[in-house]
């Protein structure tokens, strides 16, 4: 019987879809791209549903993803940005334009059962810790490093067991840290173990979908 995927993992694509507008300022035509990231997100649920998640689990985290992919897009120098703008993927799969607030609410809902709600959490999270700021914006940034940490401390367990694992690719836990510490200095995400998890955290997942040089790239361009 063939291990059931993790839900972050299951989001990869959707993640660094992500991560690769935000290298950009053009991200082609609109429609193509609608039609691009809708794909991704049915495939996200079609491999979840196989997977036995709970249909609400789905749908919460589609719901981050596209808050965060919604955010990504209007936060862009996209020279055809306003047509988004206009139809933003909340509004035409949620009929709302308020997912920046939604998405913490629905983050405090799921932290009351947090013991059954890891795997969606950790969708959560990992929008949060790629950039995701929602009602935040760029005005309360305390704030929100105050959530992230204290989701962090939630998560705590799932991700310590995540990093104990093989990645994606075979490479053990402490080859990893060697590429990272060689290509990416650690003070640039700021001083800590919590710093370290959080990034072995998000290369794990995002090496399910590309390369160990792949992922240093777009790293990179976070910092």
């Amino acid at each position: 019987m063939a291990e059931k995927m993790r839900l972050a993992d299951i989001c990869a694509d959707s993640f660094m879809l992500v991560l690769q507008m935000r290298a950009t300022q053009e991200f082609g035509d609109p429609l193509v791209l609608r039609e691009r990231i809708l794909h991704l997100l049915e495939k996200m649920e079609h491999q979840a549903r196989q997977n036995n998640y709970d249909s609400q689990d789905i749908q919460n985290a589609k719901f981050a993803l596209i808050a965060f992919i919604d955010e990504t897009i209007i936060a862009s120098q996209w020279s055809q940005k306003q047509s988004w703008l206009s139809n933003p993927l909340q509004l035409q799969l949620y009929n709302r334009f308020d997912a920046g607030e939604e998405f913490f609410n629905k983050l405090d809902e799921i932290r009351k059962r947090f013991h059954s709600n890891t795997e969606v959490l950790e969708v959560f999270y990992l929008c949060l810790v790629l950039g995701f700021k929602g009602k935040y914006g760029l005005v309360e940034q305390e704030k929100l490093r105050i959530v992230i940490d204290e989701l962090y401390q939630d998560l705590r367990h799932s991700i310590d067991k995540s990093l104990k694992q093989l990645s994606p690719n075979g490479k053990r836990k402490d080859e990893i840290t060697e590429v990272i510490k060689k290509e990416i200095p650690i003070w640039t995400f700021g001083v800590g173990a919590v710093s370290l998890g959080i990034l072995f955290y998000m290369v794990l997942v995002l090496l399910s979908k590309g390369t160990a040089s792949d992922v240093i790239e777009i790293i990179r361009g976070l910092l």
